[in-house]
């Protein structure tokens, strides 16, 4: 994988992840349905494919790459339970 590119504009490319997360959690709130909960799901697993390339961000150092990577790891690992 290449190095990406990681300026101030990360944030906002990965707005439409957020807002979606955002609506999703709200509609998980209001009604726990499995669908509801399902989307919640596939809204987070959005934002986190979205959001690995920026663990191989040129500026951060092989430790900093490493703490990234194993944290969108473990959240990932722990999505299929994230409505239990």
């Amino acid at each position: 994988m290449n190095p990406v590119t990681c300026g101030a504009t990360w944030a906002s490319i990965l707005q439409p992840e957020l807002n979606a997360i955002s609506t999703a959690m709200n509609n998980y709130i209001s009604d726990q349905s499995v669908a509801n909960c399902n989307a919640l799901k596939n809204s987070y697993q959005a934002y986190i494919t979205k959001l690995k390339p920026y663990g191989n961000c040129a500026a951060l150092t092989a430790g900093e790459k490493t703490q990234f990577n194993q944290a969108l790891k473990e959240f990932e690992d722990d999505l299929p339970t994230l409505c239990d």
